[in-house]
C-alpha cells in the first residue's frame, strides 16, 4: 500500500472512531478479525478493505444495518431516513428565490 492510500485509511479510520464506534466494535460488527483495523492503519489494508471503508465514510449508517444483520425491513428504513437527512441538509443550504414562497407552488 502505498502512503497516499495509507493515509486514506488512517484518515477513514479516524473519521469513523469520530462517530462514536471502537475498531473493536467496527470489526465485531462486520464479523472481521481482531486487531483488523490496527492492521490497516499500518498500511496492510485490501483493497476490498478500503473498499469497506470509503462505504462506511459515505454511508455511515451502514454500521446500524450491520448490527441489525441486514435485514431488508431494516436497509430500507434506515435509507429512507438518511435519504431525508441528505434532503433536509440540502434544503437548509439552498437560498429561496426573493418573493417566491417555498410553500406554495
Amino acid at each position: 500500500m502505498n502512503n497516499i492510500s495509507k493515509n486514506k485509511v488512517n484518515e477513514i479510520i479516524t473519521e469513523v472512531s469520530s462517530l462514536n464506534i471502537s475498531m473493536a466494535q467496527f470489526e465485531r460488527t462486520f464479523s472481521l478479525p481482531k486487531r483488523t483495523l490496527a492492521r490497516w492503519k499500518q498500511g496492510h489494508c485490501s483493497a476490498s478493505g478500503m473498499a469497506l471503508l470509503k462505504l462506511v465514510q459515505t454511508y455511515p449508517w451502514l454500521l446500524d444495518l450491520a448490527e441489525a444483520e441486514y435485514t431488508k425491513d431494516t436497509a430500507k428504513y434506515l435509507l429512507v431516513q438518511n435519504a431525508g437527512n441528505v434532503i433536509n441538509d440540502v434544503l437548509a443550504k439552498c437560498e429561496v428565490p426573493s418573493g417566491r414562497n417555498p410553500q406554495k407552488n
